[in-house]
């Protein structure tokens, strides 16, 4: 039941965005997040290329998967708060992830055979 609330639910508004389209917007956009954080950070590691390629294979494999079948779970749609909330508790972690591992210092853009 809560849920239900917090991804669908959450007041005030009516529920008028599809589910699937918050999730699909964070995943379609983490290539460019990761591409604009090498380069404002100059990291152009292997490592940083590696974390980017990943991201950016499943994100696109994601987006064949919803148009091809997508999850009928996912078409349901949600309020506004709920279309903030969800990605905010979830799927922003994703982008803090990235951010601190692409921002890091010379230990992480210039890695030995034995680290990577």
């Amino acid at each position: 039941q809560f849920n239900d609330w917090l991804c669908y639910r959450v007041p005030p508004g009516p529920e008028f965005i599809p589910f699937y389209t918050i999730i699909n917007f964070n995943k379609g956009t983490m290539l460019l997040y990761l591409f604009a954080l090498i380069c404002y950070f100059q990291n152009f590691s292997l490592g940083a290329w590696v974390y980017l390629g990943l991201h950016d294979n499943y994100g696109l494999v994601w987006l064949i998967k919803d148009l091809t079948f997508s999850d009928a779970g996912f078409c349901r749609k949600a309020t506004f708060v709920s279309a903030i909330l969800v990605p905010q508790l979830v799927l922003t972690p994703y982008y803090f992830i990235g951010y601190w591992m692409i921002s890091g210092g010379e230990v992480q853009r210039n890695q030995s055979a034995s680290q990577l």
